[in-house]
């Protein structure tokens, strides 16, 4: 299961089947999407919450369907407030051409957009390699000229928010983890990618003859948590 899933729409999917199943039994795995669908065709699950990242689409498996949830935009995401440019401080010799960057960073995000190019310069955060979110974001970073600086390499958001807001780094981030809170709350400033590039969320499961109520129900549910409007006032 995806990771933002895990956060933030399993526990009011659970609170809704707590509801409707009281005697139904969930188990939860917060495991990479590669794996999870992997394990999904091995029997290891019965249900997972996969991404699928524009133009990396994933393999369709004969044995599994898959059902779209909805989109998440990805943005980029920097430090606010008094963090913000602190890296470009401490950058030594290199720091008048990294502060220029933020500079510039700090221009397009007051104008709700931001080129990549600008943080050329900047220290990156992102998933570990072999990963669909690490190839994504290291394409766009490559398609605006440059490679990215990947000091920082993490599966845990959380610990990408904590970079960022200090000022350590610069990353890109989906809105489904700031479901319910604001980011700016967290330190954090999010701009819009040209394009405003999305990625899909989907459940899959088994093809069977026989249907399964209790994987029925915890499909809609999970279906109609994600569905209920988030709190996200980048």
């Amino acid at each position: 299961m995806l990771q933002t899933a895990a956060r933030t729409v399993m526990p009011a999917a659970l609170t809704l089947l707590a509801e409707r199943a009281p005697r139904l039994r969930v188990e939860l795995a917060e495991v990479p999407p590669e794996e999870g669908l992997f394990e999904l065709a091995a029997r290891g699950f019965d249900l997972a919450i996969a991404e699928q990242y524009p133009g990396l689409t994933r393999e369709h498996r004969s044995g599994l369907e898959r059902r779209t949830l909805g989109t998440d935009p990805i943005r980029v995401a920097t430090a606010g407030g008094a963090a913000a440019g602190a890296d470009a401080d401490r950058a030594g010799a290199g720091a008048d051409r990294a502060g220029a960057a933020a500079d510039r960073a700090g221009a397009g995000a007051r104008g709700g957009r931001v080129e990549l190019s600008m943080l050329a310069d900047r220290a990156w955060v992102m998933e570990p390699r072999g990963t669909a979110a690490r190839e994504w974001a290291v394409q766009q970073c490559r398609a605006a000229g440059f490679e990215p600086d990947v000091r920082f390499e993490l599966a845990d958001l959380a610990a990408h928010v904590q970079l960022i807001a200090a000022g350590h780094a610069v990353g890109l981030l989906p809105d489904l983890l700031w479901a319910g809170r604001r980011p700016q709350a967290d330190g954090i400033a999010l701009t819009d990618l040209p394009g405003s590039p999305v990625r899909e969320i989907f459940t899959a499961e088994r093809r069977g003859a026989t249907p399964r109520p209790g994987i029925r129900l915890v499909r809609e549910a999970i279906a109609e948590a994600f569905a209920r409007p988030a709190t996200l006032n980048a």
